[in-house]
């Protein structure tokens, strides 16, 4: 006849809190280190200088639609602004004919430069390298 005992053999394996805590360290590890490798960290300047691009094309299509002037402020810790002239500016400015004040934003981040251009007569907005 078998022993009666009353206390059970302990079961192996993990208790729910250890796997709630390895996978919060896991979820942790991804959200910190994985954008450090594959380049989400920061956007290029190349990035920047599209994202900056799209903005003003918008503001281009709003000038036509509305017939009137749309200005577009830019933020010298974003880029610099050079005028036609050759001064700094902080604005660029689109007519509601499509045409606007034009020049050169110059984007720099980390030692590598992006530019877009907006061209006076047409309004036109392109991205370069710099």
């Amino acid at each position: 006849m078998p022993p009666t005992s009353s206390s059970r053999p302990a079961e192996r394996g993990f208790t729910l809190l250890e796997l709630l805590v390895v996978l919060t360290l896991l979820a942790l590890m991804t959200a910190f280190v994985l954008p450090r490798f594959t380049g989400f960290a920061r956007p290029t300047a190349k990035q920047q200088a599209a994202v900056l691009a799209d903005q003003l094309r918008a503001a281009r299509q709003q000038a036509i639609a509305i017939s009137r002037p749309v200005q577009v402020p830019v933020d010298p810790a974003v880029g610099r602004l050079e005028a036609l002239d050759g001064g700094e500016t902080g604005v660029v400015l689109f007519f509601p004919d499509g045409s606007s004040t034009g020049g050169r934003l110059t984007i720099a981040v980390g030692g590598r430069q992006a530019v877009v251009g907006i061209d006076d007569l047409t309004g036109a907005v392109s991205v370069g390298g710099g």
